[in-house]
C-alpha cells in the first residue's frame, strides 16, 4: 500500500496488476485448476445435486437439466 500518488498508479502498481493480468489469463487459457478451488467447486456440485435429488418436482426445468446436463441419476 502507500504506493499510489495522486491520481497516478505508480509503474510498480502497474506492472504488479500487468503480470496478475498475464497469470490470469494463461491460467484461464491452459484451464488450470487449482486444487483447493477443485475440492469446493466439487462440494458444491455435490451439494446441488442432493438438492436437484430433493426438489425435483418442485423444480421440474432444473431437474430436467441437471439429468440432461450433469448426469443426474
Amino acid at each position: 500500500m502507500g504506493m499510489i500518488v495522486g491520481k497516478k498508479f505508480s509503474e510498480e502498481i502497474l506492472r504488479q496488476a500487468r503480470g496478475l493480468g498475464k497469470k490470469l489469463v494463461k491460467a484461464w487459457r491452459e484451464k488450470t485448476v487449482l486444487p483447493e478451488a477443485e475440492g469446493i467447486r466439487k462440494s458444491f456440485q455435490e451439494r446441488m445435486r442432493n438438492l436437484m435429488l430433493y426438489r425435483n418436482e418442485d423444480w421440474p426445468y432444473e431437474y430436467a437439466f441437471w439429468k440432461k446436463q450433469r448426469g443426474l441419476e
